[in-house]
């Protein structure tokens, strides 16, 4: 049996960090009250980095950072959030979802839900990647 030193990985990944490694290195879905993921589309280049670097696209892991509102707050959501309620500057995130546009596109499917459910949902920030089989997670984004 092998000793760690503490500049070792467990995993053959770069370590989990929380804020990611830059401001724009994060990703965005939309849960329920209870937790459950309601919308975080999956686009075809997922399929791509999952097989270049061996992970299962079915094993999608997510991670909620804690302090939610800072996090946010050092992303410009609620400028966002302000454009997306005057006008339609959103309106082609809701109709088509874009690659790389997580929270652009989160933020416009919770603005395009009816006013009655509306409280029931909520934008969250993270971290988002796909396990290997070995059980190990590579953190894609943040």
């Amino acid at each position: 049996m092998t000793v760690l030193s503490k500049y070792e990985y467990k995993s053959k990944y770069p370590p989990y960090k929380e804020g990611g490694n830059f401001a724009g290195d994060y990703h965005v879905w939309v849960e329920d009250m209870t937790g459950k993921v309601v919308f975080d589309p999956v686009f075809q280049h997922y399929e791509g980095i999952c097989n270049m670097r061996g992970l299962n696209i079915n094993k999608v892991r997510r991670k909620k950072w804690d302090n939610q509102e800072k996090h946010m707050k050092q992303r410009d959501f609620d400028d966002v959030f302000h454009l997306a309620m005057i006008g339609n500057y959103l309106d082609d995130f809701y109709i088509s979802p874009k690659p790389l546009h997580c929270r652009n596109n989160s933020i416009a499917w919770i603005t395009h839900q009816p006013e009655s459910k509306k409280n029931k949902y909520r934008v969250v920030i993270g971290s988002m990647g796909w396990e290997d089989s070995s059980g190990d997670v590579w953190w894609e984004f943040g």
